[in-house]
């Protein structure tokens, strides 16, 4: 159960990458014709053009900076660890984190004058998605002398 919870934050987080760059945050409903709808990474980066790299930089960080450490430390989970139980903590607290960062902007937004899109839901259901991935590291698998660490220390 818990190598498929790694599996999950792992997918949700390449699912909200894809989705910040590809899919509309906002869409085009509403807007002047002939301007489309934006993605958040869109949206990041046209707020001040005169900023040149450092607002590309900025969006770049913001967009894929917590997703890639989440992801990253989800995959070192996969790997078994022998501190398996601490390598859960870690992971389990870098997508409450993440997901803070997430959903808590999204809940705030107005959504009158610009109506969100598909990347505005995506995004959101991969925070929750990563939510339950991170539920699923702490069910089944035992308590905290789990047969994995029993093993790993059996094993000094």
């Amino acid at each position: 159960m818990r190598k498929i919870g790694y599996l999950v934050i792992v997918a949700a987080m390449v699912a909200y990458a894809i989705a910040a760059v590809f899919l509309d945050f906002y869409t085009s409903q509403g807007m002047p014709a002939g301007m489309r709808g934006v993605s958040y990474f869109d949206l990041l980066t046209l707020s001040d053009p005169e900023s040149g790299m450092t607002l590309l930089i900025g969006a770049i960080v913001t967009v894929f900076g917590g997703a890639f450490l989440v992801a990253a430390a989800a995959a070192l989970g996969l790997t078994g660890s022998r501190h398996e139980r601490t390598m859960r903590a870690t992971v389990t607290v870098g997508v409450g984190v993440w997901s803070t960062f997430v959903l808590g902007p999204a809940i705030t937004l107005d959504t009158r004058d610009f109506p969100v899109g598909a990347g505005f839901w995506v995004q959101a259901a991969c925070a929750v998605v990563a939510i339950v991935g991170a539920a699923m590291l702490w069910v089944g698998g035992g308590t905290s002398g789990s047969s994995d660490e029993a093993a790993a220390s059996a094993s000094d």
